[in-house]
Protein backbone atom coordinates (compact mmCIF):
# COMPACT_ATOMS: atom_id res chain seq x y z
CA UNK A 1 0.00 0.00 0.00
CA UNK A 2 1.17 3.94 -1.03
CA UNK A 3 1.65 6.54 1.48
CA UNK A 4 -1.20 8.87 1.25
CA UNK A 5 -0.09 11.88 -0.53
CA UNK A 6 1.13 15.08 1.63
CA UNK A 7 -1.88 17.86 2.14
CA UNK A 8 -0.17 20.42 1.13
CA UNK A 9 1.55 18.90 -1.64
CA UNK A 10 4.84 20.78 -0.30
CA UNK A 11 8.30 20.10 0.96
CA UNK A 12 8.83 18.02 4.10
CA UNK A 13 11.07 20.84 6.01
CA UNK A 14 10.72 19.27 9.74
CA UNK A 15 13.46 16.92 9.70
CA UNK A 16 16.71 17.84 10.23
CA UNK A 17 18.81 14.62 9.80
CA UNK A 18 20.34 13.11 6.42
CA UNK A 19 18.18 10.32 4.53
CA UNK A 20 19.67 6.94 6.31
CA UNK A 21 20.45 8.46 9.38
CA UNK A 22 18.64 7.02 12.64
CA UNK A 23 19.05 7.38 16.39
CA UNK A 24 16.84 5.19 18.66
CA UNK A 25 15.88 7.07 21.66
CA UNK A 26 13.64 5.74 24.64
CA UNK A 27 10.63 6.81 25.78
CA UNK A 28 11.60 7.42 28.67
CA UNK A 29 14.78 9.60 27.73
CA UNK A 30 12.68 12.20 25.81
CA UNK A 31 10.61 12.01 28.95
CA UNK A 32 13.44 13.14 31.07
CA UNK A 33 14.36 15.84 28.74
CA UNK A 34 10.78 17.41 28.95
CA UNK A 35 11.01 17.36 32.51
CA UNK A 36 14.34 19.37 32.51
CA UNK A 37 12.68 21.33 30.25
CA UNK A 38 16.15 20.33 27.15
CA UNK A 39 15.68 23.13 24.03
CA UNK A 40 15.95 22.30 20.19
CA UNK A 41 19.72 22.50 20.23
CA UNK A 42 20.22 19.73 23.00
CA UNK A 43 17.26 17.59 21.79
CA UNK A 44 19.28 17.39 18.62
CA UNK A 45 22.44 16.91 20.04
CA UNK A 46 21.22 14.09 21.95
CA UNK A 47 19.86 12.62 19.37
CA UNK A 48 23.15 12.35 17.91
CA UNK A 49 24.53 11.06 20.79
CA UNK A 50 22.38 8.51 21.32
CA UNK A 51 23.61 7.07 18.27
CA UNK A 52 26.78 6.06 19.33
CA UNK A 53 25.87 5.00 23.39
CA UNK A 54 27.12 1.88 24.83
CA UNK A 55 25.15 -0.07 26.94
CA UNK A 56 26.92 1.09 29.87
CA UNK A 57 25.28 4.85 29.20
CA UNK A 58 28.92 6.24 28.16
CA UNK A 59 28.98 7.76 24.73
CA UNK A 60 31.78 7.06 22.34
CA UNK A 61 33.76 10.47 21.57
CA UNK A 62 33.51 12.18 18.48
CA UNK A 63 33.95 15.54 17.57
CA UNK A 64 31.37 18.41 16.98
CA UNK A 65 32.08 18.59 13.76
CA UNK A 66 31.11 15.65 12.88
CA UNK A 67 28.06 15.90 14.89
CA UNK A 68 27.17 19.57 13.19
CA UNK A 69 27.31 17.24 9.62
CA UNK A 70 25.19 14.15 11.41
CA UNK A 71 22.81 17.40 12.65
CA UNK A 72 23.16 20.31 10.68
CA UNK A 73 23.26 22.87 13.02
CA UNK A 74 26.31 24.84 13.29
CA UNK A 75 29.19 23.90 15.50
CA UNK A 76 28.37 26.96 17.68
CA UNK A 77 24.67 25.55 18.36
CA UNK A 78 26.47 21.78 18.88
CA UNK A 79 28.60 23.72 21.66
CA UNK A 80 25.47 25.08 23.03
CA UNK A 81 23.29 22.15 23.29
CA UNK A 82 26.52 20.25 24.81
CA UNK A 83 26.73 23.11 27.33
CA UNK A 84 22.54 22.70 28.24
CA UNK A 85 22.66 19.06 28.33
CA UNK A 86 25.76 19.29 31.21
CA UNK A 87 23.36 22.35 33.34
CA UNK A 88 20.28 20.12 33.30
CA UNK A 89 22.48 17.27 33.94
CA UNK A 90 21.77 14.73 31.13
CA UNK A 91 25.27 13.96 30.59
CA UNK A 92 28.59 14.86 32.10
CA UNK A 93 32.01 14.23 31.42
CA UNK A 94 33.52 10.55 32.29
CA UNK A 95 36.35 10.85 34.55
CA UNK A 96 39.79 10.29 33.64
CA UNK A 97 43.13 9.47 35.89
CA UNK A 98 45.26 12.39 35.42
CA UNK A 99 49.14 12.52 35.13
CA UNK A 100 49.54 12.28 38.85
CA UNK A 101 47.16 9.91 39.14
CA UNK A 102 44.11 11.89 40.50
CA UNK A 103 40.73 11.21 38.82
CA UNK A 104 39.26 14.42 37.05
CA UNK A 105 36.18 14.33 35.09
CA UNK A 106 37.49 14.27 30.72
CA UNK A 107 37.82 17.62 29.30
CA UNK A 108 38.60 18.95 25.33
CA UNK A 109 41.46 20.02 24.56
CA UNK A 110 43.91 20.14 21.14
CA UNK A 111 43.55 16.86 19.65
CA UNK A 112 41.29 15.34 22.89
CA UNK A 113 37.62 14.81 22.38
CA UNK A 114 35.92 14.13 25.80
CA UNK A 115 34.19 11.38 26.72
CA UNK A 116 30.79 11.58 28.12
CA UNK A 117 28.19 9.63 29.71
CA UNK A 118 24.58 9.96 30.73
CA UNK A 119 24.42 11.45 35.37
CA UNK A 120 23.15 8.67 37.28
CA UNK A 121 19.69 10.58 37.86
CA UNK A 122 19.02 10.39 34.08
CA UNK A 123 20.49 6.80 33.72
CA UNK A 124 18.04 5.25 36.40
CA UNK A 125 15.18 7.16 34.69
CA UNK A 126 16.44 6.06 31.61
CA UNK A 127 17.16 2.18 32.55
CA UNK A 128 13.39 1.50 34.12
CA UNK A 129 12.35 0.83 30.24
CA UNK A 130 15.21 -0.73 29.01
CA UNK A 131 15.15 -4.78 28.91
Amino acid sequence: MQNPPRIDGGKQEAIRYRSGRFATIPASLIEFLVRVKVGRSGFAVIASLCRYVTPNGTFKAFSREKMSRETTLTPAQVSRGMAELKEKLVIEPVPRASADGRWRPDRSNFGHVATYRFTDECWRFISRDLP
